[in-house]
């Protein structure tokens, strides 16, 4: 019957929590216990099981009856080994192929798993195509496809490999930092990443080879793209014969393109368009795909003016192609109602074809199937919804529902056809974003990002990024310095090798160390920890735990960092070489 939700989910979290804990390990025993606290939270770390329920999508047409409609190409009976061609598609497919051939913007605001590649490159594809029909495929890139970070761009090469390797007409090529210039050290680091694939004459793998004759496809990242605007080596591919030709944007995961980020990304696409304006013959199509953006009718406004401020081009809300799904409970009956014992052996029938007639009308199967239908649910909720007539334990409940469930995922109508109810659970894990703290007053532990923390009478005081010795469990803070003010240390991405300012770290007093009154001329040592503080410290630092204010020890200080009471004070000491 494969894994027990309820007892993996327990085992989840109790491996996962243990681990969080062996990285807790403080010399404060108040800050310890406050850790022990939140890492056994329910629902904190670890939240679920939840179960869904994936319902088939709507069929639209195959590629076969869009050839024949003059919609696509005709060689696409070259990639027919890749893209079947009388499978049907999913509607939302059809839709994005329609609407970007007619050279609507669209977005894909599809989930995971329902297609959402097909619903641009069929499209690229399909351009390129008639292009090479025309007799008009130079070089020069076609499509620009978008990518946050480098493993889905390495994800889509490999996809693309595949699929070209039959089509030798298209070229394609990733350029990120990962790119080596020379041809030859990127054929050495190719075959090493890639011992069993071949290396075919239409992907370029290496940056002469792509600035010589820049790929009709090419993959980066945003930070790459803002290099490749700027650096004079890289104009082939935004200027003179190679730049006329460019046809799509397309903008993978654009939810996280919001607050300043979008911003930022929105002024490189117009800088990119600025740049490609001068030589561009097309009119210039832009594609957005997210499993989160999208949301009904009534987001479809909001949703087409995000899209129309990050590409500066107009998105209207009949753009926003989302996935439909067939209605598993289209059917008015007068089921059967049965009790949880019911169900009890029915598990070891192998006759699905039987177990299905015997469930299709069962009323808590069409009751599973209506709620579940709206938005998936948290297992200990669900369970609270049925059997509710009868002595059951909240444990015998949950047991009762996770059969139902196994058994409805067995039923088949025939040995085609989707199960009864195609179910999956989930459970999700939240990664730890590291431990920050307040030191105004009395220490207070986080565990979740934050920069700031609101007191009880509605000040606002600064937290501090905290980190601790495995060893010992000595505390320390992190961060950068700023206008004498210690920020945190937040990650930029280092791209090209570019230098970033190391983080500081600051050894913690213990709490009874703490200055609760400091004088101008106090220049007292506070020795922390062991006897070894002194050899990996180097000054003494007097911090403000009320607003971040920093300064050295001993030099004339500014008393008026913030308006708190002079007790906000404490003394720190600044590691060596970190």
């Amino acid at each position: 019957m494969g894994l027990n939700p309820i007892t993996t989910t327990k085992k989840i979290k109790e491996d996962y929590v243990e681990y969080l804990s062996s990285m807790f390990f403080f010399q404060d025993k108040d800050l310890m216990n406050q850790a022990k606290k939140m890492l056994g939270e329910e629902g904190k770390f670890v939240k679920g099981p939840f179960i869904e329920i994936t319902q088939p999508f709507i069929k639209g047409k195959n590629l076969m009856e869009l050839i024949a409609n003059g919609v696509i190409s005709e060689e696409f009976f070259a990639l027919k080994n890749h893209f079947p061609l009388e499978r049907p598609l999913h509607i939302h497919q059809e839709t994005a192929i329609k609407k970007v051939v007619e050279g609507r913007n669209i977005i894909v605001a599809t989930g995971t798993g329902s297609g959402k590649t097909e619903c641009f490159l069929l499209p690229i594809l399909n351009e390129l195509m008639r292009e090479k029909e025309a007799g008009t495929l130079t070089d020069g890139v076609r499509a620009l496809l978008l990518y946050p970070m480098n493993a889905l761009a390495n994800d889509q090469i490999a996809r693309l490999r595949d699929i070209l390797k039959d089509y030798p007409y298209i070229t394609f090529g990733r350029y990120t930092g990962e790119t080596e210039e020379e041809q030859k050290k990127a054929e050495e680091l190719f075959y090493k990443t890639n011992p069993d694939v071949e290396l075919i004459p239409n992907e370029l793998i290496s940056r002469q080879q792509m600035r010589k004759t820049p790929p009709h496809i090419l993959l980066t990242n945003y930070a790459m793209l803002e290099y490749l605007l700027l650096r004079p080596k890289d104009n082939e591919f935004f200027s003179g014969e190679n730049a006329k030709h460019w046809k799509f944007i397309v903008l993978d995961e654009a939810h996280i393109y919001n607050g300043a980020k979008g911003t930022e990304i929105s002024m490189l696409i117009q800088k990119l368009k600025e740049r490609i304006s001068h030589y561009q013959h097309n009119h210039l199509t832009c594609i957005a795909t997210s499993a989160t953006l999208g949301g009904g009718k009534n987001a479809r406004k909001e949703v087409a003016k995000f899209a129309t401020d990050l590409f500066h081009e107009p998105f209207y809300p009949d753009d926003i192609i989302e996935s439909k799904r067939v209605n598993l409970t289209n059917r008015k009956i007068h089921g059967v109602k049965r009790s949880s014992k019911e169900y009890t052996g029915l598990e070891r029938t192998k006759d699905n074809i039987a177990l299905y007639s015997f469930l299709k009308d069962d009323l808590n199967v069409i009751q599973l199937q209506e709620i579940l239908q709206s938005e998936p649910q948290l297992l200990s909720d669900l369970a609270r919804k049925f059997f509710v007539n009868e002595n059951l334990s909240n444990q015998a409940r949950l047991e009762a529902i996770v059969q139902l469930v196994n058994l409805c995922a067995m039923a088949k109508e025939d040995q085609e056809s989707m199960p009864l109810l195609p179910a999956r659970y989930h459970v999700f894990v939240k990664a730890l974003e590291g431990a920050y703290v307040s030191l105004y007053k009395k220490r207070l532990l986080f565990l979740d990002r934050r920069k700031s923390y609101k007191l009880p009478d509605g000040n606002v005081v600064v937290t501090f990024e905290l980190a601790n010795c495995q060893r010992c469990g000595q505390e320390y803070i992190v961060g950068l310095t700023k206008d004498e003010k210690l920020e945190h240390a937040d990650a930029d991405v280092d791209i090209e090798g570019m230098n970033r300012r190391k983080p500081e770290f600051y050894m913690l007093s213990k709490p009874e160390e703490a200055m609760h009154t400091i004088s101008v001329d106090d220049d007292e040592l506070i020795v922390v920890g062991s006897d070894k503080a002194k050899e990996i410290a180097t000054d003494e630092y007097i911090l403000c735990t009320a607003c971040g204010h920093i300064e050295q020890a001993g030099k004339k200080r500014q008393t008026n960092c913030c308006n708190f009471p002079e007790e906000k004070y404490i003394k720190v000491l600044k590691l060596k070489n970190c």
